[in-house]
């Protein structure tokens, strides 16, 4: 579930996984795999000066608010518009609540959501 952050540059912004059964992670209109998150941050952490001038995060940009969707509204079936509403079309949020768990295997389905 993506949290809420406080950023220096951008105010609040929203980031995280927003399905269990993706490893698809949000950071307000990004959305990228976790494994291209993962080694960019790998890529920063090795920088011995701690200065980062530029580096690549693979991903992709939604720019229209609408076009992402409603994350809430998706979670409990009753907006399934824009882009997070295609995926829990895909991967429906569980019934049960012992069911909301992220998945480990996530990766298996980025095929299906790229």
């Amino acid at each position: 579930m993506p949290l809420e952050f406080h950023s220096l540059s951008h105010g609040r912004i929203a980031f995280g996984f927003f399905n269990i059964d993706t490893d698809l992670l949000l950071l307000e209109k990004y959305f990228f795999f976790a494994h291209f998150f993962c080694n960019t941050i790998e890529i920063i952490a090795s920088c011995k000066d701690h200065k980062v001038d530029n580096f690549v995060l693979s991903g992709y940009v939604i720019e229209k608010f609408e076009d992402i969707g409603n994350l809430m509204g998706a979670i409990h079936g009753i907006d399934l518009r824009g882009f997070i509403g295609a995926v829990y079309q895909l991967f429906p949020f569980p019934q049960r609540p012992e069911g909301f768990k992220q998945k480990l295997d996530g990766k298996t389905n980025r095929a299906v959501v790229y």
